[in-house]
């Protein structure tokens, strides 16, 4: 039975950990097709949802703290919100400019590849995927372009999640040894 001063209690540790969870989510970039108010504005709206999701699935025996839970869950979907909104707005960017698709690999905030401090152009990078194997190449589409999760990737090849995991970081880490070594190339020949 909840009294009410449990309840208080409850609301309280769920009240703090909303806080540190907004302080964390305005430390991170503002897409660019917001303003810094409307954006923040649109996660503290789906963050205050995902608490109150929080408080509607909170199950005292599974032993973790309604706090714990809560941050959690403020934090994933605010995180899946910004990822999102990133994604939108690096498609725009590339159909302003000409290009056919988006490529996000590694940081949703920029517009160019990141890699080893070099930045590469979405068509480098789009170039170095063309070129690995069929299934390579299928399982990066799969998971960065149409946006499956691991494990959905893996339900679909009849593999385990883990399998797809360590497939995708020898893929990447293959990747990033190709754009540095295209980039060195290009350096040496100009």
């Amino acid at each position: 039975m909840v009294t009410s001063e449990s309840s208080s209690g409850l609301n309280g540790a769920l009240g703090s950990a909303m806080q540190s969870g907004f302080t964390r989510i305005r430390s991170w970039r503002v897409p660019p097709n917001w303003s810094r108010g409307d954006w923040f504005e649109e996660l503290a709206a789906v963050g205050t949802a995902a608490a109150w999701q929080a408080v509607c699935e909170f199950d005292p025996a599974r032993g973790v703290p309604l706090a714990g839970f809560g941050y959690c869950l403020i934090i994933s979907h605010c995180l899946t919100r910004y990822r999102k909104e990133w994604r939108y707005a690096l498609h725009l960017v590339a159909s302003d400019s000409g290009e056919e698709g988006t490529t996000i690999l590694r940081d949703p905030g920029a517009s160019v590849a990141k890699v080893n401090g070099t930045h590469h152009s979405s068509g480098d990078v789009r170039g170095a995927v063309g070129a690995l194997p069929a299934e390579e190449r299928q399982l990066i589409e799969q998971l960065f372009w149409e946006e499956r999760t691991e494990t959905e990737v893996a339900a679909a090849l009849g593999a385990n999640q883990s399998t797809i995991n360590r497939h995708k970081q020898a893929i990447l880490n293959g990747l990033r040894i190709k754009l540095r070594d295209r980039n060195e190339f290009r350096t040496f020949s100009a």
